[in-house]
């Protein structure tokens, strides 16, 4: 029998020698957690407001009527990112005329702004005064706060 006392041994020359052998073990250093960075907290924190937003806005719209709500959900696809819906469809002749109208309004409108100008023409003939040429020349002037109470003279 051996060494060992095992009757399966079988000696060899490292066993014979019996010389110590040196173990080495490698492992790697365990790194820590690092802590979650604030931006991923604000993340989350920014998720969540978006959450509460959207469950206040559902909240709100239970106290809608029926076609509220439908013109309330359509607001909410559409910031969402949906595709708005097409315009409706006008006759040609009726647009044109509608136009029309509109065109005489603006004409008269502008005819009667004008027929004011010619009765008060000073109401709107007035100059804009440049406001820093003015500052300017309230500074030359010395309208300041120091010409109130005057300054301080150093003592001779």
């Amino acid at each position: 029998m051996g060494e060992s006392g095992d009757p399966y041994f079988v000696p060899t020359r490292s066993s014979v020698r019996g010389v110590k052998h040196e173990v080495v073990v490698f492992s790697e250093k365990r790194h820590e957690k690092k802590p979650v960075v604030a931006a991923e907290k604000s993340n989350i924190k920014e998720l969540d407001m978006k959450q509460a937003r959207f469950e206040i806005y559902k909240f709100a719209q239970t106290g809608l009527t029926n076609p509220d709500k439908h013109k309330s959900n359509k607001e909410l696809a559409l910031a969402l990112g949906a595709v708005p819906p097409k315009n409706k469809y006008l006759n040609y002749k009726k647009l044109k005329e509608e136009r029309k109208r509109e065109k005489e309004e603006k004409n008269k409108k502008k005819d009667l702004f004008l027929l004011g100008k010619q009765f008060r023409p000073d109401r709107y003939d007035r100059k804009r005064t440049d406001s820093k040429a003015v500052l300017k020349q309230k500074r030359k002037i010395g309208s300041g706060i120091l010409n109130v109470y005057g300054t301080v003279k150093k003592k001779k």
